[in-house]
């Protein structure tokens, strides 16, 4: 099945680096991002942390910023620095900043722009494609507020998410072929249809 744009796994890392700026200790999107091609940490040393953080009750962040006393190598340690740094320093960035011009600095600041220009086509003109899709997505959001910070393009975008909305792909069923699609109210808006069904309403 063709996955949505949201589940691609180069815009997963790109989302999930994005929910850190807004909340250090969000476990999950850490761990998410631990294990993307940027970060050259090594998964044993993944869970040799992950396991001390839950051992000391602590957050995933808070047991990278003590990474050194866990037994890990010195090169993790020296890797784990720079990613700490690069989200402290996007963070702040993000504080001010237009949701787009955090989104071309993690690429370019991360180094994950390079490696996937590095990948072999058309492996490389797919990634790309995804990243262009993306931005775009972020670039509308921005035409749409009054906030462009990446705050308000997360709180958007989470719910899109929650509402069940994968983000469609360029290249997906035109809105004008003859068939049934089936969509969120949200990515249904500005679309015009001559027969709608609205699944799941209550009275009131």
């Amino acid at each position: 099945a063709l996955k949505g744009l949201y589940q691609k796994p180069v815009i997963l890392d790109i989302i999930n680096y994005f929910r850190l700026l807004d909340n250090y200790h969000e476990s999950g999107a850490l761990f998410r991002v631990l294990s993307a091609p940027f970060v050259n940490v090594q998964i044993e040393d993944i869970v040799q942390i992950t396991h001390q953080a839950k051992k000391k009750t602590m957050s995933l962040w808070q047991a990278l910023k003590q990474a050194r006393m866990f037994g890990v190598a010195q090169e993790t340690v020296v890797e784990i620095e720079r990613l700490v740094s690069l989200i402290e320093k996007h963070a702040s960035l993000a504080k001010n900043k237009p949701a787009s011009e955090v989104f071309l600095k993690i690429l370019y600041d991360s180094g994950y722009l390079q490696i996937l220009k590095n990948l072999p086509d058309p492996q490389n003109q797919e990634q790309m494609r995804l990243l262009d899709q993306f931005f775009r997505k972020i670039k509308m959001f921005e035409l749409e507020s009054i906030d462009k910070r990446s705050v308000g393009f997360m709180e958007m975008l989470e719910m899109e998410i929650e509402a069940g909305d994968c983000g469609k792909l360029n290249g997906e069923l035109d809105v004008d072929a003859d068939a049934v699609r089936i969509m969120t109210i949200h990515s249904a808006k500005g679309l015009e249809f001559p027969v709608v069904f609205i699944a799941g309403l209550e009275e009131g």
